[in-house]
């Protein structure tokens, strides 16, 4: 049986920095540009950044004018970008008027 501890800790468990010598965001296979879902990546320096990982085995950061392979060493952690359903915004709306 589950605990209710165990539970938290699988959800927190999904917001939680992963380091790159762990594992890398899965790619996806699409007919334009195969590539992982947008995460948010944490570089050796500290610097944060919203990027994705693709086929060519490149991080790619948005908004970046510097070449993919100068940010390839510098990419230490990335997570998932875990937005809410819009099931819990509705929710947590009628919440905050109650």
């Amino acid at each position: 049986m589950i605990t209710l501890l165990e539970r938290l800790q699988t959800e927190l468990d999904k917001y939680r920095w992963i380091p790159v010598s762990e594992r890398l965001p899965e790619v996806f296979e699409n007919i334009r540009h195969p590539c992982s879902k947008d995460v948010l990546l944490l570089t050796s320096n500290n610097g944060m950044h919203i990027g994705y990982y693709d086929k060519q085995k490149s991080w790619i950061i948005y908004g970046s004018r510097e070449k993919p392979e100068r940010y390839q060493a510098l990419i230490a952690c990335w997570k998932p970008i875990i937005l809410p359903t819009e099931e819990k915004m509705v929710e947590e709306k009628n919440n905050d008027i109650l």
